[in-house]
């Protein structure tokens, strides 16, 4: 930074902060912005959110607004753990959802070229997502990990310029994967198994229950 400007992370939201001499003093006319903006001990608030590296360095990690709020308040910063999870030979494109729910999840789109050739594709794709998030935190991770059905297109207004999803057109366009994100799950992960499904595995025989007739 400039000499004398000084930097930190908001600890409670990762935005990064900066003072010293060379900050504004405020917004002409208009104390209540600044309010928002600068905090009483000098303090400006970016909009960025960041992190400093083992040598001191401060990188930029993405926008404050595009902040995932968890439903247990935990902040969440997406872009890191798409470009994590993208990093992948077999993983083309990565949305992280979960936004006002209790975890994340997270929508992926498969190098078909990548995984030709392979089988359980999409057991290979959920376990690419697990190696590459080891690193976050445990409320950072995505609980669970569905493909799309095909690539995310700037066209369709579902990435921007800079390739980034635009997490509220991609809800809108992948209902059925983002309610598959969420559906409610058995303790290993799997989806429920229907009733005929269990009966099955328990070696019974299921008969559909009589009706009763009303008299003629």
């Amino acid at each position: 930074p400039v000499a004398g400007t000084e930097l930190r992370i908001d600890p409670a939201t990762g935005e990064i902060q900066a003072r010293g001499p060379q900050i504004m003093l405020g917004y002409l006319d208009r104390p209540s912005a600044t309010a928002r903006a600068i905090d009483a001990d000098g303090w400006l608030s970016t909009g960025d959110i960041g992190q400093f590296d083992d040598a001191g360095r401060l990188r930029i990690t993405g926008r404050l607004k595009n902040l995932l709020v968890l439903a247990t308040g935990k902040n969440v910063a997406p872009a890191p753990i798409e470009d994590a999870v993208t990093a992948s030979p077999f993983i083309r494109q990565a949305v992280l959802l979960g936004d006002g729910r209790d975890a994340t999840g997270i929508l992926v789109v498969a190098d078909s070229g990548a995984l030709e050739g392979r089988s359980e594709a999409v057991g290979l794709l959920r376990e690419e997502v697990e190696r590459l998030t080891v690193e976050f935190a445990t409320y950072e991770r995505p609980r669970r990990t569905v493909v799309l059905p095909r690539p995310l297109s700037a066209e369709r207004g579902e990435v921007d310029a800079a390739g980034r999803p635009v997490r509220t057109v991609v809800i809108e366009h992948f209902p059925d994967e983002v309610s598959q994100l969420y559906e409610r799950s058995s303790p290993d992960g799997q989806r429920p198994a229907s009733r005929d499904a269990r009966l099955r595995e328990a070696g019974a025989d299921h008969h559909p229950e009589p009706t009763a007739s009303a008299p003629g």
